[in-house]
């Protein structure tokens, strides 16, 4: 009680000791010292604003981001995703791998520590970092990495990730070591390491049939991403409309992500989408078919090079007429691809000579390559005999009249209308003759396809003579069995005909009407057979019931082009859309994807190119950037080259919104 009453005393006396001083000022002394205060308030402030406007400023922590995206998310588990592109930018944020891109299209470690290569190429040895954690808080082992890779060799899961894994065996060494044997080397596999990973202890109980659509009752997936699920928003109609992301504070790569929520907000379509950017509901999108309407909006526009180019591919098998290597050539002078990129891709492509990609990968550009010459591919037409008809526009071979007939020998050196014949003859038949060429002269090409027909008929040309094998030369035998094959009924007028198909989406029709317009401009005619999606898959590309097909193809960041051009992928599962058979090309395919050598590598893909320019199974249109628009605000975006859409996120930790000033301390 005392302490307290002296307490007060003291309170009071120092009150009035300040009370007192102050009545003493006279009021000018009074107004003097008010101002040198304020003045000293000011200065401080002042000297405040300046060291932090003129400190460095860093990231910091806070923020949200919403990205919009067309469609809806279906198979939240990674095994599934590649069949939805909502699910595999969802995934690439909430799920890890042993391997990851980084911003150039480089392959770094994710949730390895390390990895080492068998001098083979066979084996591979990965070991994990310590202390890695699912969203769970559950430990992520070795166990959760052969979990996930046997479920997608077994048949039964119907993963679309299967193929890469097939003759893979799995060893484990401990908890954070595996060793991976190949039954041969694949210098790619790095990139099939990439393969997100699925917890053992939440999916082990999930029967096969359910496995696609699986998840807790919750809808909260768990990954070992940089993002964790936070909740979910549905319209009335049970339709997602966001899904929302939280950082998750135990990622293994950074303290975590800059960004503390990561938004995916699901649109019907890109209309919708591009509205919802107008009214700033967006802070990042995609579009197919970016318009003049960006431009409008405050948005950075990122653009990504990815390995994705755009082909016409020719099936032999369906068109006698794509058989024909000449006409092939000619359709390929026929195109002026600089046009085709402004209508169809003014924004996004660049033109290509080459299904390696030169330009990506910094390979050595093809001396062969496309090129615009119609003078080049009218030479050719009138030569295989397809002539212009002034009346329609198009190109016909004229009827053979069936009173035609070979009458001479003809042999190597042989010239002149009878030759033109034999060649327009041979040139029907794609299997003997694939060049077609009609030149009028004997040479060794023309050679070589009557050798293939004498052996083809044999029975009926070399028998008489007893002699195996065919000799190239034109005498009574082979010109009794030519005049049979070539004249045994007068022709139709054949019209230079064929139909195009592809996917009915607005790239690709643009693209497909502007092919069209252009061939037609050269006297070919082009039907065009529009598809779905689903359509294109089961009713023309995995049955190849198509004559040309015009689709886009996607390279990795490893380049391993034999999926697409070895004879052995002629047939589905393959993706050797073009039915290309040629030995060489199988060699350095093979030779290509086994070697470790990088240098190796070029030197054979750079032959190969060169094979396949002068085979011209396909015509190699463009190659198409991936446009990302994003807010302004966003900053640390530092991804320039991808393989796939998801692979914009591969550098999502370093994006951030906040900052805060580093005062060097």
């Amino acid at each position: 009680m005392t302490e307290s009453k002296s307490s007060e005393t003291n309170s009071d006396s120092s009150s009035l000791f300040w009370k007192k001083i102050w009545s003493n000022f006279h009021l000018w002394e009074k107004a003097v010292l008010v101002f040198f205060l304020f003045s000293l308030l000011v200065a401080s402030l002042q000297l405040f604003n300046y060291r932090c406007l003129s400190a460095e400023q860093q990231p910091a922590f806070g923020g949200t981001y919403r990205e919009g995206v067309v469609g809806q998310p279906r198979f939240l588990n990674p095994l599934y995703s590649p069949a939805n592109n909502p699910d595999q930018d969802i995934v690439e944020l909430v799920f890890a791998g042993l391997m990851k891109y980084d911003g150039q299209g480089g392959i770094i470690p994710d949730l390895a520590q390390e990895y080492h290569i068998s001098e083979d190429g066979q084996t591979y040895r990965f070991i994990l970092k310590d202390n890695l954690f699912w969203h769970d808080q559950q430990p992520l082992t070795t166990d959760d990495l052969i979990f996930t890779i046997r479920t997608i060799q077994n048949p039964d899961y119907k993963s679309p990730l299967r193929a890469g894994w097939l003759g893979v065996e799995l060893e484990k060494i401990s908890d954070r070591e595996i060793k991976m044997k190949l039954d041969a080397p694949y210098a790619s596999f790095l990139e099939t390491a990439t393969t997100k990973i699925i917890p053992r202890h939440i999916w082990k109980e999930t029967p096969a049939l359910t496995f696609p659509l699986a998840v807790s009752s919750t809808l909260s997936f768990i990954g070992s991403g940089p993002y964790r699920f936070e909740s979910l928003d549905l319209d009335n109609q049970k339709r997602v409309q966001a899904l929302n992301l939280e950082f998750f504070d135990q990622y293994h790569l950074t303290d975590r992500p800059y960004i503390s929520r990561f938004v995916f907000r699901f649109y019907e379509d890109e209309d919708s989408l591009l509205k919802a950017a107008q009214r700033d509901e967006v802070d990042g999108f995609s579009l197919n078919n970016p318009g003049a309407e960006i431009n409008s909006l405050r948005l950075s526009t990122y653009r990504l090079s990815m390995p994705r180019y755009f082909s016409v591919f020719f099936n032999p098998e369906n068109s006698q007429l794509l058989a024909v290597n000449a006409i092939r050539k000619a359709l390929q002078y026929s195109l002026n691809q600089e046009e085709l990129i402004q209508l169809a891709a003014p924004r996004q492509g660049y033109l290509i000579n080459s299904p390696i990609l030169p330009d990506f990968y910094d390979f050595r550009a093809p001396d062969n390559g496309h090129r615009y010459e119609p003078a080049k591919a009218a030479e050719l037409l009138d030569g295989l005999g397809y002539l212009l008809d002034s009346t329609s526009g198009y190109r016909y071979k004229q009827p053979t009249r069936a009173s035609e007939t070979f009458q001479s020998d003809l042999k190597v050196g042989s010239q002149g209308d009878e030759v033109r014949a034999l060649q327009e003859c041979l040139a029907g038949l794609p299997d003997i003759y694939p060049e077609g060429e009609a030149t009028g002269y004997f040479g060794s090409k023309t050679k070589e396809a009557v050798i293939k027909f004498q052996e083809t008929y044999s029975d009926d040309i070399l028998a008489p003579w007893g002699f195996s094998n065919g000799t190239g030369v034109v005498s009574r035998t082979t010109r009794n069995k030519l005049n049979g094959v070539c004249f045994q009924e007068e022709r139709q007028s054949e019209p230079l005909e064929f139909t195009l198909t592809t996917i009915d989406q607005p790239h690709l029709n643009k693209l497909a009407q502007a092919l069209q317009e252009q061939w037609r401009e050269a006297g070919i005619k082009v039907n065009i057979r529009y598809l779905a999606s689903a359509e294109l898959e089961n009713e023309a590309v995995n049955p190849r019931d198509y004559e040309a097909l015009l689709l886009g193809q996607v390279l990795g960041a490893i380049p391993d082009p034999l999926p697409f051009w070895h004879s052995s992928r002629k047939r589905e599962p393959g993706v050797n859309l073009a039915l290309y058979e040629n030995e060489q090309a199988d060699r350095l395919l093979e030779q290509a994807r086994s070697t470790m050598d990088p240098a190796e590598r070029q030197q054979l893909l750079e032959q190969l190119q060169d094979i396949l320019l002068n085979d011209a199974p396909a015509i190699f249109l463009y190659q198409l950037d991936y446009l990302h628009f994003v807010s302004s605000s966003v900053q640390g975006y530092n991804v320039e080259k991808i393989t796939a859409p998801s692979k914009r996120f591969s550098t999502v930790t370093d994006w951030y919104t906040k900052t805060r000033p580093d005062w060097g301390y």
